[in-house]
């Protein structure tokens, strides 16, 4: 791990970062982070199947969020270990103006109602996404309903993929 953090920023032309299965931590990960947070050229992360959590969310959603530079636009973090607080973070960096985010992929996350409630708020004032994948997050019936007041307003997201969560009868 540390060689590849030391030399990423010799990498000038780096765009696209994509791990798969591996055990990539929030634990052991954090100098990797900040180096690729840092790392200005970078568009793409995509980080399947490694065991990420809220750290790493919370690490990104905070560099979405700022107002230095940055370029990222595409986020697959598909089947990691990102929850409540993870999903809250990544929610409030999508209300913001420096986020860029075009893609945002979060399938097979264990964000349940809580986190995914605030990602589904933003769409109300979001005005770049326009694929989001939150199938198979955990939530319920009571999110649907935030999605559907949220859609009401968002005339940018083209792709929505909400499978395998619980959207039976709100009662």
């Amino acid at each position: 791990m540390n060689y590849l953090v030391e030399n990423i920023p010799h990498i000038r032309n780096l765009k696209i970062l994509k791990i798969h299965h591996s055990s990539i931590t929030d634990d052991v990960s954090f100098d990797l982070w900040c180096t690729l947070l840092s790392y200005k050229p970078l568009e793409e992360i995509h980080l399947l199947y490694c065991g990420v959590g809220d750290k790493t969310a919370i690490q990104i959603a905070n560099k979405l969020s700022s107002e230095s530079y940055n370029n990222l636009t595409r986020l697959d973090f598909t089947d990691n270990q990102i929850g409540e607080s993870g999903g809250e973070a990544l929610g409030k960096a999508l209300l913001t103006s420096s986020c860029k985010l075009t893609y945002l992929n979060l399938k097979l996350n264990p964000l349940r109602d809580e986190g995914t409630h605030h990602i589904a708020s933003a769409l109300k004032e979001n005005n770049r996404l326009i694929h989001l994948n939150l199938s198979g997050c955990l939530f319920g019936p009571l999110t649907f309903v935030v999605f559907g007041e949220s859609l009401k307003k968002n005339r940018i997201l083209q792709k929505l993929y909400l499978s395998n969560n619980f959207i039976d009868e709100v009662t």
